[in-house]
């Protein structure tokens, strides 16, 4: 049978270590079990589960760690402050995550990890869909010394599909994927994501896709690699075994790119060569198909306001002409990754943003209300008019039906420089029930 958890409570510090006790064994985790043993029964669905809406706050260890044997699903889940000591390695390099899956055919969606101490946010079992996932500060209090937001073993790249999740603020990979030579994964496919202010994506193995990504300003968190954002490599530093020879990397905006640091064999010992003024070569990013990809360009001529969360291409620049990076311009649909709550959230520009460009500033973005369809948009330059307003007051600006959740700024209330705009969305249910939402602001320059 199906299990399905639909508890939408939140469940604060569920396990702990024993250390105190003198017991250093390991945390007793939240585990979930699935799997069959034998043959599965013909016409049953047994062997999966559903886990929804649910809240993981302060565990001392994994945070979830779950098994099946058939199509697993993880949505809309809340995970923050979990595994704070990192103590629940199983080995010396960690083997671990935040979440950590052994199953099969697995779909991961919408959930929201922040600030988790373990150096790996999600670890998904084989064949599985990572989308509209929102992770920040992964390791944020560098407690370990390797990691990823989304990192997957050798044998889980095998099929496995990475869309339209946000990974950022973390000094790990925002996306990785294992493997030297001569144990390698293959067939992943990294889609439509946004990798920023983490170590990049690196993507090992070969016949992998990476398309449309946004991935910048990993230099800066990157000081053991070599220094680049968009890694699809050559070699595994000494391992001379060549990979990514059969990979696809099209359509990407990346302030930095290449292949990895270049290592040769000299006189008997592998060693990294040097260019001519004392730096370390790089090889240029590897694959069979490399194209349409903006690499090195000022991302902040390409997209709207990536500082606010806005990474739509600027309309006419190369992002927008060639249609590269997550996102096309759109006045309906601006997809945002995360949790979905019983009111609208995760506002663009973010509440207390300071410095939005007013001349970029045309709409205002939201993720709508778990399961509304209908939202009402206010809008204004007084916080306590938008606060008291409803569909009869001029803060009034229209309403928001199926999956919109853009709203345009009207011409009364142009974004000028200088000034503070307040805005509040409002989520009607099923049962026409308004849900009011928060005042959020924002300043403009």
């Amino acid at each position: 049978a199906v299990v399905s958890t639909q508890s939408g409570h939140y469940g604060r510090d569920p396990n702990y270590s024993k250390r105190m006790l003198g017991d250093i064994s390991l945390i007793e985790w939240t585990d979930l079990s699935a799997k069959i043993r034998g043959k599965k029964p013909e016409g049953t669905t047994c062997g999966s589960f559903r886990f929804v809406n649910n809240y993981f706050y302060g565990t001392d260890g994994t945070a979830l760690a779950y098994h099946g044997t058939g199509p697993t699903t993880l949505e809309n889940n809340y995970f923050k402050h979990n595994d704070w000591t990192s103590a629940n390695m199983i080995k010396w390099g960690g083997g671990m995550a935040t979440i950590w899956s052994d199953s099969v055919n697995d779909t991961i969606t919408r959930n929201t990890l922040v600030d988790n101490g373990n150096g790996v946010g999600i670890r998904p079992g084989r064949e599985t869909t990572i989308s509209l996932n929102k992770i920040t500060g992964q390791c944020f209090g560098f407690q370990q010394n390797d990691g990823s937001g989304i990192q997957l073993t050798v044998k889980p790249q095998k099929h496995s599909w990475i869309e339209n999740n946000w990974v950022m603020n973390s000094p790990k990979f925002g996306i990785r994927f294992d493997g030297e030579r001569p144990n390698i994964g293959y067939n992943g496919t990294v889609i439509g994501n946004v990798a920023m202010m983490t170590n990049g994506v690196n993507l090992k193995g070969d016949y992998h896709s990476a398309i449309n990504n946004f991935v910048v300003d990993s230099h800066s968190h990157n000081g053991h690699e070599q220094k680049c954002s968009l890694c699809v490599w050559k070699t595994v530093r000494r391992n001379l075994g060549v990979i990514n020879q059969h990979s696809t990397v099209v359509g990407n905006i990346a302030d930095l790119a290449n292949g990895g640091y270049v290592f040769k064999e000299i006189n008997g010992k592998v060693r990294p060569v040097l260019n001519p003024d004392g730096t370390r070569a790089v090889w240029p990013i590897q694959g069979s198909t490399i194209d349409n990809n903006l690499i090195g360009a000022d991302y902040n001529e390409l997209v709207n306001d990536a500082e606010h969360l806005d990474f739509r291409p600027v309309k006419k620049s190369a992002a927008d002409t060639n249609k590269v990076g997550p996102y096309k311009r759109s006045s309906r649909f601006y997809w945002i990754p995360g949790r979905q709550e019983k009111k609208a959230s995760e506002p663009v520009p973010p509440t207390g943003s300071v410095g939005v460009p007013a001349d970029r500033r045309r709409h205002v973005m939201w993720l709508n209300a778990y399961n509304c369809y209908h939202h009402q948009v206010y809008f204004g330059t007084s916080e306590e008019s938008v606060e008291s307003a409803t569909p009869s007051s001029p803060e009034y600006v229209g309403d928001a039906r199926g999956s919109t959740n853009i709203k345009s700024i009207p011409n009364k209330n142009k974004v000028i420089a200088g000034n503070t705009y307040y805005w509040r969305v409002d989520a009607i249910d099923g049962e026409d029930k308004i849900v009011k939402g928060d005042v959020w602001l924002f300043t403009a320059v």
